[in-house]
């Protein structure tokens, strides 16, 4: 109840009265740092870290840490609270193998991709289980402005081959994306021969 509503007296009252309640988990496993940054409540996430900063790295049952739920929530401010206190943030990998930036990508989150790939952006190449980058995610949905600015940020995006050995410009021109086909073709012509 206290991490829906992010009642910052009440988790303070709970951590007094019983230092482990901050550990037990949802049916899905989310920890009350998962459920506080699902409802956008960054001083009670701040809270939280403070008491048991080993919950950031805690996993729900589908392998989703805090990060990747605030990554789905575009919660940017979570995310630099995360940043901050977390190294390679944007590298942490669910049980799907999708990191926070494929999350962000998937809920068209421009500003939070931007935070995570700061100072890292070869995280931008990382792959999925399905053999997804954050490029081909973008591509899939038609997320134009984000597929290119992925390229902008880092070309050798373009040179990846997923498991069915596609490479972006055979989505981008599945999916009829004659911006980002142009784009490709712009930034890496080598790609047609």
């Amino acid at each position: 109840m206290a991490a829906r509503t992010g009642n910052l007296n009440l988790i303070k009252q709970l951590v007094d009265a019983e230092t482990n309640i901050l550990n037990a988990t949802s049916p899905q496993g989310n920890t009350a740092l998962h459920i506080s940054t699902g409802f956008r409540h960054k001083d009670f996430v701040e809270q939280i870290m403070n008491c048991h900063p080993n919950l950031v790295h805690k996993t729900n049952l589908n392998g989703e840490t805090s990060f990747h739920v605030a990554a789905k929530a575009g919660q940017f401010d979570v995310i630099l609270l995360f940043k901050a206190t977390v190294e390679d943030i944007a590298r942490v990998r669910d049980k799907h193998g999708d990191t926070p930036l494929h999350c962000a990508v998937r809920n068209n989150h421009k500003l939070v991709i931007w935070l995570l790939v700061k100072g890292d952006h070869e995280a931008l190449r990382l792959v999925n289980n399905a053999g997804e980058s954050p490029l081909v995610v973008a591509i899939d949905l038609g997320l134009t402005p984000i597929a290119d600015s992925i390229i902008f940020a880092n070309p050798s995006t373009l040179d990846h081959k997923g498991n069915n050995g596609q490479t972006p410009l055979h989505r981008a021109l599945l999916s009829c994306l004659a911006v980002i086909v142009y784009k490709v073709l712009v930034e890496k012509p080598e790609l047609i021969f």
